[in-house]
């Protein structure tokens, strides 16, 4: 986008702000709802900043997936078995790991992490979307006996659990 037109854009954000501001004031005014506006504002500053395409954000769901679950999966308090890992794979990505109990953990997350990276990312939306609001929420305090760290619910079972309330609203 040339530097002009991302100008102009500003400009018009900034004379929209004013009239969301202005007809708070004086309700006579010209009304624009705000919560509209603040998601039309949203998705300009991402056309404006090139992050709004929708290539560009389903190739980062896979980059962000493949970057960030390997950390999570070699975690042995949240995923003591191999099953675990598995059992997060098939029902939550829809990913069959063949004869994982012939494998070791780090080929069934190699196979996990290589599968997923062949998956389109409109199949992954859901998930990346629920595992950031599952990782952000405090979750620690809901499967984890403070005094020794050990885990009082089973991490795959929450976040299944999680996962499913999640897809159902």
């Amino acid at each position: 986008m040339k530097k002009e037109t991302k100008n102009m854009l500003y400009i018009f954000l900034d004379f929209f702000e004013s009239f969301v501001k202005a007809g708070k004031e004086i309700p006579s005014f010209i009304n624009i709802d705000s919560h509209l506006y603040k998601s039309v504002r949203q998705e300009i500053l991402e056309l404006i900043s090139g992050s709004g395409d929708k290539a560009s954000k389903n190739s980062n769901i896979k980059k962000e997936l493949i970057g960030s679950l390997p950390s999570i999966l070699i975690d042995k308090k949240k995923f003591p078995t191999n099953e675990s890992i598995v059992k997060l794979a098939e029902k939550s990505l829809g990913i069959n790991i063949l004869n994982w109990k012939k494998r070791s953990r780090n080929e069934i997350i190699g196979v996990l992490i290589s599968e997923l990276a062949n998956k389109r990312p409109e199949e992954l939306y859901l998930f990346r979307e629920a595992w950031n609001n599952f990782i952000n929420v405090d979750t620690q305090e809901q499967y984890t006996d403070v005094k020794n760290g050990d885990y009082k619910q089973n991490f795959v079972e929450l976040w299944l659990n999680f996962y499913r309330h999640y897809r159902g609203k």
